[in-house]
Protein backbone atom coordinates (compact mmCIF):
# COMPACT_ATOMS: atom_id res chain seq x y z
CA UNK A 1 0.00 0.00 0.00
CA UNK A 2 2.77 2.45 0.89
CA UNK A 3 4.44 1.77 -2.46
CA UNK A 4 1.22 2.58 -4.34
CA UNK A 5 0.67 5.68 -2.18
CA UNK A 6 4.16 6.88 -3.05
CA UNK A 7 3.50 6.41 -6.77
CA UNK A 8 0.21 8.29 -6.53
CA UNK A 9 2.05 11.27 -5.02
CA UNK A 10 4.07 11.41 -8.24
CA UNK A 11 1.13 10.49 -10.50
CA UNK A 12 2.50 7.04 -11.32
CA UNK A 13 0.87 3.62 -10.94
CA UNK A 14 3.75 1.55 -9.59
CA UNK A 15 1.77 -1.72 -9.75
CA UNK A 16 1.26 -1.16 -13.47
CA UNK A 17 4.44 0.71 -14.45
CA UNK A 18 7.00 -0.39 -11.87
CA UNK A 19 9.49 1.89 -10.18
CA UNK A 20 10.83 3.27 -13.46
CA UNK A 21 12.88 6.40 -12.75
CA UNK A 22 11.66 6.58 -9.15
CA UNK A 23 13.61 6.48 -5.92
CA UNK A 24 11.39 5.60 -2.98
CA UNK A 25 12.92 6.76 0.31
CA UNK A 26 12.20 4.50 3.30
CA UNK A 27 13.37 5.79 6.68
CA UNK A 28 13.65 3.99 10.04
CA UNK A 29 15.91 3.70 13.08
CA UNK A 30 15.85 -0.01 13.97
CA UNK A 31 13.66 -1.83 11.47
CA UNK A 32 12.69 -5.44 12.04
CA UNK A 33 14.21 -7.93 9.58
CA UNK A 34 10.76 -8.34 8.02
CA UNK A 35 10.94 -4.71 6.85
CA UNK A 36 14.23 -5.40 5.07
CA UNK A 37 12.79 -8.59 3.57
CA UNK A 38 9.74 -6.67 2.35
CA UNK A 39 11.92 -4.01 0.73
CA UNK A 40 13.78 -6.75 -1.12
CA UNK A 41 10.64 -8.62 -2.19
CA UNK A 42 8.91 -5.44 -3.41
CA UNK A 43 11.91 -4.55 -5.53
CA UNK A 44 12.65 -1.44 -3.48
CA UNK A 45 16.03 -2.73 -2.31
CA UNK A 46 16.96 -3.28 1.31
CA UNK A 47 20.15 -1.27 0.80
CA UNK A 48 18.00 1.79 0.09
CA UNK A 49 16.75 1.95 3.68
CA UNK A 50 17.84 5.20 5.33
CA UNK A 51 18.64 4.73 9.02
CA UNK A 52 18.22 7.51 11.55
CA UNK A 53 20.17 7.42 14.84
CA UNK A 54 18.50 6.15 18.00
CA UNK A 55 18.23 8.05 21.28
CA UNK A 56 21.40 6.43 22.71
CA UNK A 57 23.52 3.31 22.57
CA UNK A 58 21.19 1.60 25.02
CA UNK A 59 17.93 2.52 23.30
CA UNK A 60 16.40 1.37 20.01
CA UNK A 61 13.90 4.25 19.79
CA UNK A 62 14.31 6.77 16.98
CA UNK A 63 15.81 10.15 17.86
CA UNK A 64 12.92 12.41 16.83
CA UNK A 65 15.05 15.58 16.77
CA UNK A 66 17.56 13.96 14.38
CA UNK A 67 14.70 12.57 12.30
CA UNK A 68 13.15 16.03 12.00
CA UNK A 69 16.46 17.59 10.99
CA UNK A 70 17.14 14.85 8.43
CA UNK A 71 13.72 15.21 6.83
CA UNK A 72 13.95 19.00 6.78
CA UNK A 73 17.35 18.84 5.04
CA UNK A 74 16.60 16.01 2.60
CA UNK A 75 12.89 15.34 2.04
CA UNK A 76 11.06 18.56 2.87
CA UNK A 77 9.26 18.61 -0.49
CA UNK A 78 9.44 14.93 -1.41
CA UNK A 79 7.18 12.04 -0.35
CA UNK A 80 8.77 9.32 1.78
CA UNK A 81 7.88 6.29 3.89
CA UNK A 82 8.69 6.22 7.59
CA UNK A 83 8.77 2.92 9.52
CA UNK A 84 8.27 3.17 13.29
CA UNK A 85 8.34 0.48 15.97
CA UNK A 86 6.21 -0.37 18.94
CA UNK A 87 8.47 -2.88 20.61
CA UNK A 88 11.74 -3.58 18.80
CA UNK A 89 12.93 -7.17 18.53
CA UNK A 90 16.07 -6.68 20.64
CA UNK A 91 15.02 -4.35 23.46
CA UNK A 92 11.22 -4.01 23.09
CA UNK A 93 11.77 -0.24 22.85
CA UNK A 94 9.02 2.01 21.51
CA UNK A 95 9.40 4.94 19.12
CA UNK A 96 7.67 8.14 20.25
CA UNK A 97 4.65 7.44 18.04
CA UNK A 98 2.51 10.43 19.04
CA UNK A 99 5.42 12.84 18.61
CA UNK A 100 6.44 11.42 15.25
CA UNK A 101 2.84 11.35 13.98
CA UNK A 102 2.92 15.16 14.11
CA UNK A 103 5.28 14.98 11.12
CA UNK A 104 2.33 13.88 8.99
CA UNK A 105 0.91 17.40 9.31
CA UNK A 106 4.13 18.98 8.03
CA UNK A 107 5.55 16.50 5.51
CA UNK A 108 4.15 14.32 2.76
CA UNK A 109 4.84 10.90 4.27
CA UNK A 110 3.35 7.46 4.75
CA UNK A 111 3.91 6.18 8.29
CA UNK A 112 4.03 2.44 8.86
CA UNK A 113 4.02 1.26 12.48
CA UNK A 114 5.57 -2.16 13.00
CA UNK A 115 3.65 -3.50 15.98
CA UNK A 116 4.53 -7.16 16.02
CA UNK A 117 5.25 -8.87 19.33
CA UNK A 118 6.30 -5.79 21.30
CA UNK A 119 2.83 -4.30 21.41
CA UNK A 120 1.33 -7.56 22.64
CA UNK A 121 3.94 -7.89 25.39
CA UNK A 122 3.45 -4.26 26.42
CA UNK A 123 -0.30 -4.85 26.66
CA UNK A 124 0.27 -7.92 28.84
CA UNK A 125 2.54 -5.91 31.11
CA UNK A 126 -0.03 -3.14 31.36
CA UNK A 127 -2.70 -5.68 32.24
CA UNK A 128 -0.34 -7.18 34.81
CA UNK A 129 -0.56 -10.66 33.30
CA UNK A 130 3.03 -11.60 34.08
CA UNK A 131 2.83 -10.66 37.75
CA UNK A 132 -0.15 -12.86 38.58
CA UNK A 133 0.49 -16.07 40.41
CA UNK A 134 -0.77 -19.16 38.67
Amino acid sequence: MARQWFGAQLEQDIAADGLTNLSLPVISATPHLSVLKSLAMLGLGRNNLITIPTLSNQRDAIDVAKLNLFIENNFKHQPFILVLNTGTANTADFDAIAQVMELKYTYNCWIHIDAALGTYVKLLLILNIFSRKI
